[in-house]
């Protein structure tokens, strides 16, 4: 019996697009023709040309002591579709079994959440539980009443409404050591005295208008 060791591993590449032929990135995810920003190939390889941004994202399997990329068009089947692409791959290692990758662009989300927590909640630091797996559960109340970001770097929120059932007085987003974070034609149901973000331990963040 064959037996796969996942999760997959992968490779990003900052700074160099197209570490293969840039001509092997045909379907565009999102952008358009002219001014494309997520483009894939014809395998699990994606590359990402954003401001601020660029580098390339693959996948690959490990299997004992041996481990291969995905770049192998013939064992990989590729269906464009509307809101992204899906790869169906066959391998040796998957024995007579298949793997399905579904990648998907997210934007234009609308969140109702529950709130009714306090300033006080936002004041709060969960644990970084970093030998754990990371589930909602570990982190108890989190400081922020719509997205709590921490060590990360250049995400970009495009076109996401935020709304409670009551109200909350928690900052809507509280970056912690997370830079190049960027908000573009977000909007957050909001009191004047509560922050829409908070910065902690040198964030940076940018609002752009659409």
């Amino acid at each position: 019996m064959t037996r796969l060791m996942l999760p997959f591993i992968f490779m990003f590449l900052v700074g160099n697009a197209f570490a293969q032929d840039k001509n092997l990135f045909i379907h565009v995810l999102a952008g358009n023709k002219d001014a494309p920003k997520i483009v894939a190939c014809a395998f699990p390889e994606f590359a990402f040309l954003m401001n601020g941004m660029t580098g390339n994202f693959k996948l690959g399997i490990i299997s004992g002591g041996q481990s291969t990329w995905l770049n192998h068009p013939g064992n990989i089947k590729t269906n464009k579709t509307k809101d992204g692409i899906d790869f169906e791959i066959t391998n040796q290692w998957l024995a007579k079994g298949k793997f399905v990758i579904r990648a998907r662009v997210l934007s234009n989300i609308r969140i109702l959440y529950r709130g009714g927590h306090s300033a006080e909640d936002g004041k709060l630091a969960p644990p970084e539980n970093e030998k754990l797996y990371p589930e909602p559960w570990m982190f108890g109340t989190i400081p922020a009443s719509a997205f709590f970001v921490r060590h990360a770097a250049n995400i970009r929120f495009h076109n996401v409404q935020v709304g409670f059932m009551e109200a909350d007085d928690r900052p809507a987003f509280v970056l912690d050591d997370a830079r190049n974070i960027r908000l573009t034609g977000v909007e957050v149901q909001k009191t004047e005295k509560v922050q829409l973000v908070e910065t902690r331990n040198g964030s940076s963040y940018q609002i752009i208008e659409n």
